[in-house]
């Protein structure tokens, strides 16, 4: 899935450097930067949140982000490169974490008395970071305002990411679990932009 992911994202990037210059609207141009929401899975955002764009030249934006997603709290700060328009598509690269949270009680698969059960599990969700790689279509409604999807790979950049307290041995299914949430994977997203 990860080279799956990694090649449409190239091909994504090769065709955004290979089309026509498009003669970019005057405001959207001009517009120094968005403030909006968005959604999505591995998003820089998270599941749900707020996202900026400020410009810093022409195609290039400074982007960031916060909300809530699936290691608790998350933030996103990165680099958005296009076309001095922002209609139509770029690339990102953004440094996202998930902060975590104490002391977290969820049912997960362990090993009790030589067999598997269900059991709440006491554990730490620690920092967890990855680095997204991905793929922006966009697209301007009315003057200034824009409208987003994003399609990329989020690559997992932290070890640790949890600590069991209460002495319970997971099964490889509770570590896939806790795998599946913590950051990193395929990311999709979609975000609506008010032009500032």
């Amino acid at each position: 899935m990860k080279k799956l992911s990694i090649a449409l994202l190239i091909l994504a990037t090769a065709n955004l450097f290979s089309q026509k210059e498009r003669s970019a609207s005057k405001s959207d141009v001009e517009t120094k930067g968005y403030l909006g929401f968005g959604a999505g899975i591995e998003n820089y955002n998270g599941l749900i949140g707020v996202g900026t764009n400020i410009r810093l030249h022409k195609g290039l934006f400074l982007r960031g982000g916060l909300g809530l997603g699936s290691w608790g709290y998350k933030y996103g700060i990165g680099l958005r490169v296009g076309k001095a328009g922002v209609q139509g598509g770029s690339v990102g690269l953004t440094f996202c974490q998930g902060i975590g949270l104490k002391e977290f009680t969820t049912p997960l698969e362990v090993y009790s008395g030589g067999k598997r059960v269900t059991a709440d599990v006491l554990l730490n969700l620690n920092p967890a970071s990855s680095i997204n790689l991905s793929y922006i279509q966009t697209w301007i409604v009315g003057k200034k305002n824009m409208i987003n999807l994003e399609f990329g790979y989020a690559f997992k950049a932290s070890n640790n990411p949890y600590t069991v307290l209460d002495g319970s041995s997971l099964t490889g299914n509770g570590i896939t679990v806790l795998e599946t949430l913590r950051p990193g994977g395929l990311n999709i997203g979609f975000g609506f932009m008010f032009g500032l």
